[in-house]
């Protein structure tokens, strides 16, 4: 095929986003079968978090995979706008009455410095850049789907209805914001990736910032 090409040219991405997915099995069946709590503090009037010491049974795992199976039936990702436009690397939305209910967009710098000639100018660096934060962000997104997909007649029906999604909630007390994909990126590497330039720099060699709760270092 002509785009055959470009799958090769990404297949380091997917293939460390599938070993991410695999790692990241414990903290998806805590964020879809946890007990949920609630507290108070001075910035939010409710929070929602989990358990603490929640210990996952052996039929929540076996039904977290079954779920996985059933989503790449109805879960679709492909190339959007550009980040400029998303405000963000990806962004998952519920889309209903549709074969493709679970929609993840990614920003276009992701697939266009694949496709055109700018790739055989890249260094070394400004592609493995390019490659890791476009794995990060289709496992961002997956979480996402994962969690809105574990009811999704629930989930679709408050869409058609034009009503809010179910808030995601945080996972652990220290999460800096109720938000699944930033939670799973402190889950893998205690800090976020960013990109370190403006989103549109993508392709001009740029680095990776890692932001933490209280501090920002750069490679």
């Amino acid at each position: 095929m002509v785009l055959d090409y470009i799958y090769y040219r990404m297949l380091l991405a997917l293939r460390l986003a599938t070993t991410m997915l695999e790692i990241s099995s414990p903290f998806l069946i805590k964020g879809n079968y946890a007990g949920i709590g609630f507290f108070v503090d001075a910035e939010f009037s409710k929070i929602m978090i989990f358990d603490e010491g929640y210990e996952p049974k052996s039929h929540e795992a076996r039904e977290y995979y079954d779920e996985l199976a059933k989503i790449a039936k109805y879960y679709h990702g492909f190339t959007g706008a550009p980040s400029a436009s998303l405000k963000r690397y990806g962004i998952t939305r519920i889309v209903p009455d549709t074969t493709f209910p679970v929609l993840s967009r990614l920003a276009s710098e992701f697939f266009q410095p694949l496709e055109s000639p700018i790739y055989e100018t890249l260094s070394a660096s400004a592609l493995n850049c390019i490659l890791f934060m476009r794995a990060v962000t289709c496992v961002h997104e997956v979480v996402h789907a994962v969690f809105h997909s574990h009811d999704l007649v629930e989930i679709v029906g408050r869409a058609r209805r034009g009503e809010a999604m179910v808030p995601e909630p945080i996972v652990e007390d220290f999460d800096p914001e109720a938000e699944l994909g930033y939670a799973l990126e402190y889950y893998f590497f205690g800090e976020r990736p960013k990109f370190n330039g403006l989103p549109s720099d993508i392709s001009g060699g740029v680095g990776v910032i890692w932001e933490t709760l209280g501090a920002t270092t750069v490679d």
